[in-house]
């Protein structure tokens, strides 16, 4: 078992309720709640902490905000700042690091107002749910997404029949597909120790299932943390019960749905760490939790600390190769019009297809005024902007889209089938290319072409949707590709290079 360890914080304010993401593996903090002459004040500074030089840095950005109890996201070098209280400023506001500015995206949006809600990342989307309406006292029911493309907000309805009790103050954390919370206190002020996960490609409320009995899995408490690792699993920090601060560390294993204690310290003295907290940040950067801030009992605190929670090596999610043609294979599709699955009509009395699951959530002008050449280049246009980064790649987000699918792909002996769209494979294999192009039919089941292994599958999709590969494979897959590598001619020469490296 690994022991916690202190984080350094030399002049670093004695802080609460800020706002804070996962950046470049460092830990990223603005704002937050301070002491000044015996009252609390939001702060508008931006601190960041790398744990592997054990060393902060502060950031001087013109136009900081000030806040306290709001939410931050990154995005493409760029930090999203939204809700909070007790500061001059309102709004929903953007950190460009690069430029060192900051500014208002939204002053008028109302839910600048939130404190304690969900506030987080899927795809080129900012999604919020629930929280508090400080200026209303009262548990908000705002549950809408941010389009960053567009810059527009959208109301989100669930598709679900059973949704989760609305409440601010829960443990919340996000992953590539969707978001997670864990208790809170609900419009009466109740404490709640529910669990619930929704899925963003179905807007599907989950309930997780706690039944582990008392004592082997966290009870009721507001002010928690959540945090999700690379290795799939949650961590839960800390919070209060309304009569005790915790210190607790939980690990949930999402493949079981089974919470495991890691680790809880009974206090004997001010050196032992972590202390009992509220109020917190806490995040899981390359397989360690790191715990800053926060509240201890009525008294405004920096300590930090660290502790290794799983081999971050075992779940590495980077790349080696990446297939700069990404981007031409789909402005093919635009160019010859192959894999269109719908026809508008242009000028001229003709028709331009296009690729519905490319232009999800896109807003486009009609075309009905443009030729058929102006038509195509700017659907070019549409497409050249698909990129290849995992986490913010239109494309990878399309992946096992159960509304959207147009192939079902039967692998693993009939054993289980995958949701594809004929237009990206198409676009990024010959084989596919060749094998709908004599099916016309909307949508196409069909067993496994090439007889790989679901592991093998995992790894040709990713670079299907992506274009990145891991950087190595275990010795059953290896093989397993080996004996198929005439097939992969079919795709690409990185795809046959990686192959043949590894």
């Amino acid at each position: 078992m690994h022991p916690w360890r202190k984080i350094q914080t030399p002049e670093i304010p004695l802080i609460t309720s800020m706002g804070s993401c996962v950046f470049k593996e460092q830990l990223f903090i603005q704002g937050g709640l301070v002491s000044k002459q015996r009252s609390l004040v939001s702060s508008s500074q931006l601190l960041s902490y790398n744990p592997s030089s054990n060393e902060w840095r502060t950031y001087k950005i013109q136009d900081l905000p000030e806040k306290g109890g709001h939410s931050m996201a990154e995005h493409e070098d760029k930090l999203y700042i939204l809700g909070g209280v007790r500061g001059s400023t309102v709004g929903f506001y953007e950190i460009d690091l690069s430029e060192e500015k900051a500014r208002v995206i939204d002053s008028t949006f109302d839910g600048s107002n939130l404190i304690f809600f969900s506030f987080g990342l899927i795809g080129h989307e900012l999604l919020l749910w629930g929280g508090l309406e400080h200026n209303l006292s009262r548990i908000s029911d705002k549950f809408m997404s941010y389009n960053l493309i567009d810059e527009k907000w959208e109301n989100i309805i669930p598709s679900s029949n059973n949704n989760p009790e609305l409440r601010s103050h829960h443990g919340t954390c996000f992953d590539d597909t969707g978001f997670w919370i864990y208790g809170g206190l609900n419009n009466r002020n109740n404490k709640i120790q529910d669990f619930w996960r929704f899925e963003y490609s179905t807007r599907k409320w989950i309930k997780i299932n706690q039944n582990q009995e008392e004592g082997k899995r966290p009870g009721k408490r507001f002010f928690s943390t959540l945090s999700y690792g690379k290795n799939g699993n949650l961590y839960l920090f800390g919070g209060h019960d309304g009569y005790k601060f915790y210190n607790d560390l939980w690990e949930f294993n999402v493949g079981e749905e089974k919470w495991n204690l890691i680790a809880e310290i009974p206090i004997q003295t001010q050196e032992d760490i972590p202390l009992p907290r509220r109020s917190h940040t806490t995040v899981c950067i390359n397989g360690e939790i790191v715990v800053f801030g926060g509240k201890i009992g009525n008294i405004l605190t920096n300590t930090g600390c660290i502790r290794r929670v799983f081999d971050s090596s075992l779940f590495q999610r980077e790349k080696k190769f990446k297939n700069e043609n990404f981007s031409k294979d789909f402005l093919r599709l635009a160019e010859e019009q192959i894999g269109c699955d719908l026809f508008i009509p242009i000028k001229g009395n003709q028709k331009i297809g296009i690729h519905t699951p490319l232009l999800i959530n896109r807003i486009f002008p009609q075309f009905a005024s443009m030729d058929k050449n102006n038509a195509i280049q700017y659907l070019k246009q549409l497409y050249d902007g698909l990129k290849i980064n995992k986490k913010t790649d239109r494309v990878i987000d399309l992946l096992n889209d159960k509304q959207n699918y147009d192939v079902i792909l039967i692998i693993n002996n009939g054993q289980k089938k995958l949701y594809l769209h004929k237009c990206v494979l198409i676009a990024r294999s010959n084989l596919f290319r060749n094998i709908f192009s004599w099916n016309n039919q909307k949508k196409i089941e069909m067993k496994d072409p090439i007889g790989l292994s679901e592991d093998s599958w995992d790894i040709l999709l990713d670079f299907i949707y992506s274009g990145n590969l891991p950087l190595q494979i275990n010795s059953i897959i290896k093989k397993e590709l080996e004996k198929s590598i005439g097939i992969f001619q079919f795709f690409s020469d990185t795809l046959q290079q990686f192959i043949l490296e590894n």
